[in-house]
């Protein structure tokens, strides 16, 4: 993201982010399924429903706010002033971005327990399992 904040200049066109916004858009889509196993696992199977819902609401209210700001910060009234507008708005992105991964890291360290691990309908008492 930070990369894309130098793109800008007063001769780019729509193809001048394509790549770049190509690149992201395959990396967000890699991470966000792992993360969110990742960040689900340690839930109880009970309370897993729940869990995901908040997590869900919480990404997409995250990603709604900040497509709010960065668009109020480039909104286009500044005409020509849009190359200079731009890198520091996209700076700022991805300054949230790396605080963000900072925090992430620190929440939970690898000797956490986990929640055990059953199956979602377990076999009758008695009967012997697959």
């Amino acid at each position: 993201m930070l990369g894309v904040g130098f793109l800008p200049t007063t001769a780019s066109t729509a193809a001048t982010y394509i790549l770049p916004l190509s690149v992201i858009g395959l990396g967000m889509g890699l991470a966000f399924a792992p993360a969110t196993i990742e960040g689900l696992r340690v839930i109880p199977p009970d309370q897993a429903g729940v869990a995901s819902g908040t997590l869900n609401t919480a990404r997409q209210l995250g990603g709604s706010l900040g497509a709010a700001v960065i668009g109020t910060l480039v909104d286009g009234k500044h005409g020509d002033a849009f190359v200079t507008v731009s890198r520091p708005a996209l700076a700022l992105v991805a300054a949230l971005i790396i605080l963000a991964a900072a925090l992430a890291s620190r929440m939970r360290g690898p000797d956490a327990p986990r929640a055990p691990r059953t199956p979602a309908n377990p076999p009758p008492a008695g009967a012997a399992a697959p």
